[in-house]
């Protein structure tokens, strides 16, 4: 009922007052589409995910680490938008969502931080970090991302298949190729 009430009010361009401890537009929390709390949610676990990985790789190898990072910040930016896009649809201003998508980002680094905090006291503790990390992106590729795809390749053209094929074997080529090349002796192998 609240989220009918919002996008009627966003229709009708009608704005209230903004409660105590609000900026002026930002959407209530109260009011705010559930949507938005399971974007948040969901991008806040994800992007804690995503600084477990970052340290851990740090931790075992520089080049490791950056790789990692460039990785997570080719496939972070089209995420990010597309939450962002997410959060507008559901009544929030720009820069309420701006807001929301840094404040969501930031647990990013928050978890990146306590992880190499925690790794140069134990260092046994790097290889669970990368357990988590690495579980994590299994776990969505194999649940979220694959049937998603692969309930979608109906509705492909040749083209489209082409491309997606094409992008996923250039993943899989530049993984392959970074896995050859990377240096082993920084990680004691």
């Amino acid at each position: 009922e609240v989220e009918k009430k919002v996008a009627a009010d966003v229709e009708n361009g009608e704005e209230e007052e903004a409660p105590k401890g609000c900026f002026p537009g930002w959407v209530p929390a109260a009011k705010m589409a559930s949507i938005v709390w399971v974007v948040l949610l969901a991008d806040g676990m994800h992007n804690l995910t995503d600084g477990l990985a970052i340290a851990a790789s740090f931790s075992k190898s520089t080049s490791l680490g950056w790789t990692t990072t460039l990785a997570i910040a080719l496939h972070e930016i089209p995420q990010e938008v597309g939450d962002f896009a997410i959060m507008l649809a559901a009544g929030l201003p720009v820069s309420q969502a701006v807001c929301f998508n840094l404040l969501s980002g930031a647990g990013s680094l928050g978890a990146a931080m306590i992880a190499a905090a925690v790794a140069s006291e134990n260092p046994s503790s790097e290889d669970w970090f990368m357990c988590i990390a690495s579980g994590s992106f299994v776990y969505l590729g194999s649940t979220v991302i694959t049937p998603e795809v692969l309930s979608k390749v109906k509705e492909l053209s040749p083209l489209q298949m082409f491309l997606h094929a094409f992008g996923f074997c250039a993943g899989v080529a530049i993984m392959w190729a970074i896995a050859v090349t990377e240096d082993h002796d920084e990680c004691g192998h």
